[in-house]
């Protein structure tokens, strides 16, 4: 999940965001260097947070901003779609049922 998080302050972000701390924060920071990033990226170890959700509809976590806008499809591009390289997304673990290209 955190393959994407190899910069201290993209570590950061998501710390403040799983642990709730409204300070900046550094790598040094004694709670950082706790988690073994390696490992949680490699799925070896457990997340120090999982977020309590009542249904699949539940968006409690989310902020009311993002959850109040209208939602509307965004038209995709073909030519582009296929351009991209999908190996960037091989240890995803969700693909929607019925999604075709």
């Amino acid at each position: 999940m955190f393959f994407f998080c190899r910069s201290s302050k993209a570590k950061c972000i998501i710390f403040r965001l799983i642990f709730g701390n409204s300070e900046c924060c550094s790598p040094e920071d004694v709670a950082l260097r706790k988690i073994d990033w390696v490992k949680l990226e490699n799925k070896q170890i457990e997340s120090p947070f999982k977020a309590k959700v009542k249904s699949v509809f539940d968006v409690s976590n989310f902020d009311p901003d993002f959850t109040s806008e209208t939602p509307r499809l965004s038209q995709i591009d073909v030519k582009l779609l296929k351009t991209i390289d999908e190996e960037i997304f091989k240890d995803f673990s969700f693909v929607m049922k019925g999604f075709k290209v």
